[in-house]
């Protein structure tokens, strides 16, 4: 059955009716408004508005009566089979020098992060099974090229001119980072982790842009990390505007601690990951990096090499 524009199934039988609701729906977006309208009347909604609003009316009407057609369903389903293959998550929130112009532009994915010097590496380790953290690892960094915090960086984190003073350099901090994995067995032949983070900007961004000023090869078990927004929002067909505190607040809990400091918010990462463990939410890789002229994202599925 093939749905041209302006027509519309009368028929009562379900089968049908759901093959009419299925070759519907991708063309939503592409019928004109005449025909919004006739389909909007003949699915009982109101002929009135702007093309959006009849787009959005229609879609949601059709997706109350099959959610099984919705992408994020299948999304879930999809994720449900996979399963979380991993047996430890490690949910890192790094937190960086800025300044008040920045503020509004931290986490768009288009905007250079060459001003952002990483200078608080927290890290928690969760065990899958258990859904709980089993060990905790936090340092402050010494920037190099901003030495000097602004106040708005002190006010947004919490982090003192003097934490910062008396801090180790990055690459010092990163190696002590690898040898808190190896004291908890992570790096055994026989375990499987992956790094989880709550938005896109904390390893392509900053955590590289550290690598590059320090000029570091490019650790391996950072090559693939999990965002779990992004998992979160794709899975529950969300607005990517959420931030952690919306995100946490959603799966039924309370952002704990403070906003923007690093150790707290990857605490409160934990809750994320564990509300969609209890969904049976696979936690999967969500990106991939490859080295071209710099380390750069990839579908996790890619076949381009390291």
């Amino acid at each position: 059955m093939c749905i041209e524009e302006g027509t519309s199934s009368n028929s009562t039988d379900q089968d049908t009716r759901r093959l009419y609701v299925e070759e519907l729906l991708p063309k939503i977006k592409d019928l004109s408004l005449k025909a919004l309208r006739k389909e909007c009347a003949a699915n009982g909604l109101s002929v009135r508005g702007k093309a959006k609003d009849a787009r959005n009316h229609l879609k949601h009407k059709l997706l109350r009566e099959f959610p099984d057609l919705s992408p994020s369903f299948r999304l879930r389903q999809k994720r449900k089979e996979l399963g979380t293959p991993y047996d430890y998550l490690v949910i890192i929130d790094f937190e960086c020098t800025c300044k008040q112009s920045d503020a509004d532009d931290r986490y768009k994915i288009d905007v250079p992060p060459w001003d952002y010097e990483i200078i608080e590496f927290p890290a928690v380790i969760m065990d899958v099974k258990k859904k709980e953290i089993i060990a905790e690892f936090r340092r402050f960094v010494k920037p190099k090229l901003n030495p000097i915090l602004t106040a708005f960086c002190t006010q947004l984190t919490g982090i003192k001119q003097e934490d910062v003073d008396n801090a180790e350099a990055f690459p010092v901090v990163l190696e002590a980072f690898q040898q808190f994995l190896d004291e908890h067995g992570l790096n055994k032949d026989n375990i499987s982790y992956t790094i989880v983070t709550d938005g896109i900007n904390d390893i392509p961004n900053f955590f590289q842009f550290a690598i590059s000023t320090y000029n570091l090869p490019f650790p391996h078990n950072f090559r693939n990390f999990v965002e779990v927004r992004q998992i979160f929002i794709d899975t529950f067909d969300l607005n990517y505007g959420l931030n952690l505190e919306k995100l946490v607040q959603m799966t039924g809990s309370e952002f704990e601690g403070t906003p923007h400091r690093g150790i707290d918010d990857a605490r409160n990462i934990v809750k994320v990951v564990i509300f969609l463990l209890d969904k049976e939410i696979g936690i999967l890789a969500t990106h991939k990096l490859v080295k071209q002229k710099f380390f750069c994202m990839v579908s996790p599925n890619s076949k381009d090499s390291y």
